[in-house]
């Protein structure tokens, strides 16, 4: 194609005439007119059942990714289909953006529980029982302050044994995040893991799920349902998770919660584990970041 023609295909904001949803997406992205659903469909979709995916989903992804600013060609946000359902992901770098880009973030602070907690089977690393993070808004006195428990977001994932303490901040500066520019309409990638892990256990053991949502059309408003992906920033493509994940080793138990066990006061819950219960060394206690600077760096 010839830059004239180029030139031609993309959509035009002419001043008094209000563009369509993909009008305005093609625009932004320099995309030719009419290409917009099947660029999408190449480039942002992971497919892992037989479900449609119709155009109407991809409108609903493209209003959300002009929500929020986020650019699906770079894996931003990312379109996920599974279980009968859609839904939005936003990667890592979709959740620094969204953070960076409001007018009122105004630096984050980390806080670290002073329990480290190691793995009998030597696959996670040593990491902290809780990690609380701090976001600071202009507008407001006080910081929006959230802690995550390892304990409630593990799974026995390669991306969780080799960046336990990197997840477990993400995990804490995503939900933070929630709170304090009130997101919504939007998942990360670890939600999308456990709610999958939840109905894998519940189909190993033969036990109907009764506290996931039955399979409804397809929406962007709750939770997706999709296999678990071993990643912490974009989703790999349909065809190589499904590979890792017949490769990789099953938890040795059957449900993902309560597998820590207290070992100070500082620990959630006192059940037997048989995956992180031995205690070591404590570990600094805050650390910070301030605004404009990255949020998920090592």
């Amino acid at each position: 194609m010839n830059t004239a023609t180029q030139e031609t295909n993309v959509v035009p904001l002419t001043l008094g005439i209000e563009p369509t949803l993909f009008d305005r997406f093609a625009a932004k992205y320099n995309i030719a007119r009419g290409h917009v659903v099947q660029t999408l469909r190449e480039t942002a979709l992971a497919q892992y059942d037989e479900h449609e995916v119709s155009d109407s989903d991809i409108e609903n992804f493209v209003r959300i990714a002009l929500t929020y600013n986020l650019n699906p060609l770079s894996r931003e946000i990312y379109l996920i289909a599974d279980f009968g359902r859609v839904s939005a992901v936003v990667s890592v770098d979709g959740w620094s953006k969204i953070i960076n880009d409001n007018q009122n973030f105004d630096g984050m602070d980390f806080s670290y529980s002073d329990e480290l907690i190691a793995s009998h089977n030597q696959r996670a690393q040593p990491c902290e029982a809780w990690i609380e993070c701090h976001i600071h808004r202009k507008d407001r006195a006080h910081p929006v302050v959230v802690r995550e428990y390892l304990s409630e977001n593990y799974l026995d994932t390669l991306s969780w044994n080799g960046k336990t303490r990197r997840l477990l901040r993400h995990k804490a500066v995503i939900q933070c995040a929630r709170y304090a520019f009130s997101l919504s309409g939007i998942s990360d990638q670890e939600e999308i893991n456990h709610e999958a892990h939840v109905r894998r256990m519940a189909e190993k053991s033969g036990k109907a799920d009764k506290t996931a949502p039955e399979q409804v059309p397809s929406s962007f408003g709750g939770l997706g349902q999709a296999k678990m992906m071993d990643t912490d920033d974009v989703a790999p493509e349909p065809t190589q998770n499904i590979a890792v994940q017949e490769t990789a080793h099953e938890p040795v138990q059957d449900v993902a919660v309560d597998c820590w066990a207290s070992t100070s006061s500082n620990a959630v819950g006192t059940a037997e584990s048989v995956w992180f219960d031995k205690p070591a060394d404590n570990a600094a206690s805050a650390d910070t970041v301030a605004s404009g600077e990255p949020l998920f760096s090592e």
